[in-house]
């Protein structure tokens, strides 16, 4: 069943609302072409701009230990989607996921390389 729009609640409703609001009146019945026209309009469009912290990658040369036939020691870590830092719109929107309030889960590990 269609209920219309969310932002029906700032529709336009008496004379002057047109100078405050972009929302279509509500008609009665209500006309879903009209609501299907509002949610597919460019005053719904949001700026999608955002920085994400994607991937870091931290590792830690050791000293060869050689005597246990380990040589080139490294350790490391590494962190993949840890989060959005900036985001251009105000409603929260992420222009990768749209409604999905589940983004890629955050990922870790950490190992050891060496050679023999």
């Amino acid at each position: 069943q269609n209920h219309g729009h969310t932002d029906y609640q700032y529709r336009w409703q008496k004379p002057g609302d047109e100078l405050w609001t972009d929302v279509p009146a509500f008609t009665y019945p209500n006309n879903s072409a009209g609501s299907d026209m509002y949610r597919k309009s460019s005053v719904l469009v949001e700026d999608a701009g955002q920085i994400k912290l994607r991937d870091i990658q931290i590792s830690l040369q050791l000293p060869s230990l050689a005597r246990f036939g380990l040589k080139n020691m490294r350790v490391y870590v590494y962190l993949q989607n840890l989060g959005t830092i900036w985001r251009a719109n105000k409603n929260g929107i992420d222009p990768e996921y749209g409604n999905n309030w589940y983004p890629d889960p955050m990922m870790t590990s950490m190992g050891v390389n060496f050679n023999l």
